[in-house]
């Protein structure tokens, strides 16, 4: 019998890096509070990752929100204001806290 897999570790880390300028267009998203048609519309609507397709933009978009989403909203902020070395240290602190394979 195999051995019961770590439901600690979550395998949608390799969908992409750190998508640095991408999570700042995210962050700000977030940090304007939209709901969830609102959201819908930033990603897929009006291509706020500049995307080839919705489908690619939401799944990029959901990833960065649940990686950004463990952080509080001053990180946020970091994030989409901060210069690039800091902005990628806080995200990458994210994706660690998001996906504790990174950080094993």
């Amino acid at each position: 019998m195999a051995a019961p897999a770590d439901t600690r570790y979550r395998a949608n880390f390799t969908k992409g890096g750190l998508m640095v300028p991408e999570s700042r267009l995210v962050a700000d998203v977030l940090l304007q509070g939209v709901d969830a048609a609102g959201w819908k519309q930033a990603i897929a609507g009006d291509n706020l990752l500049r995307k080839r397709s919705p489908t690619t933009a939401l799944t990029k978009a959901v990833l960065i929100r649940a990686r950004l989403r463990t952080m509080t909203a001053g990180l946020w902020r970091l994030v989409r204001d901060g210069d690039k070395p800091l902005a990628t240290q806080a995200l990458f602190a994210a994706t660690i806290t998001y996906s504790p394979l990174v950080g094993d």
